[in-house]
């Protein structure tokens, strides 16, 4: 039971020092001058609204067109736009790495069909 006790003990004291390092790591930009970035949160709602639907729509496992359409422009957006890998990107809409490179090829080939104007 003692060590039962104990090793509940130990991993919620590495849960609790995981999630500071993350915070600590989120805020060491802009706790040294930098303020923070754009985020891919903030990319997907603009390209949501500019499409007509809702970012949750973009993050759900829905397949049509109007909603994957959206979707690989947020991404490619995402990918230009931030130093973020195609696994953080992948992870923010609830998909697979490769099905963001997918979206990278497929939006540099007809970049017509996304809701993309210029200077965006």
């Amino acid at each position: 039971m003692t060590a039962q006790l104990f090793h509940l003990n130990q991993s919620e004291q590495e849960r609790r020092w995981a999630a500071y390092a993350r915070g600590a790591h989120m805020k060491r930009d802009y706790l040294f001058g930098e303020p923070p970035g754009p985020r891919i949160c903030s990319i997907a709602y603009s390209v949501a609204a500019k499409a007509g639907v809702t970012v949750e729509d973009m993050r759900s496992p829905k397949r049509a067109r109007k909603y994957s359409r959206p979707r690989q422009a947020a991404m490619y957006l995402s990918y230009k736009a931030l130093d973020k890998s195609t696994t953080q990107i992948g992870r923010f809409f609830n998909r697979d790495h490769t099905t963001v490179l997918y979206a990278l090829k497929a939006v540099e080939a007809r970049p017509h069909l996304y809701p993309i104007g210029e200077g965006e």
